[in-house]
């Protein structure tokens, strides 16, 4: 079997602005105690500052989100409480180098 090597993840780097995932989460925050009234324990799918859909599971509402408007950045939250912050972490990348190679 071959040797195998972990790279660290690539490093993000700081934008000005946000990209667009980022804006959905930050559009999700500020209407946060406004969809406490309707949403109360169901995930909400946000898309350009809006509600498009909400449910009880998180992946059903953000396939619903996705088989509408494509495979864009859709932030999916929970409204209620949460126990922990969510954050965005990207994946390492993985090299495998076969033996004699």
């Amino acid at each position: 079997m071959g040797k195998m090597q972990i790279d660290q993840a690539p490093r993000l780097q700081s934008r000005k602005s946000p990209d667009k995932w980022e804006q959905e989460k930050q559009a999700f925050l500020r209407l946060r105690d406004s969809l406490r009234r309707k949403h109360y324990n169901k995930y909400v799918a946000i898309h350009q500052g809006k509600v498009v859909g909400s449910g009880t599971e998180k992946v059903s509402v953000g396939l619903r989100a996705y088989s509408r408007f494509g495979y864009i950045p859709i932030y999916v939250g929970y409204v209620g409480e949460q126990l922990h912050e969510i954050v965005r972490a990207p994946s390492p990348r993985i090299t495998i180098h076969k033996a004699g190679n």
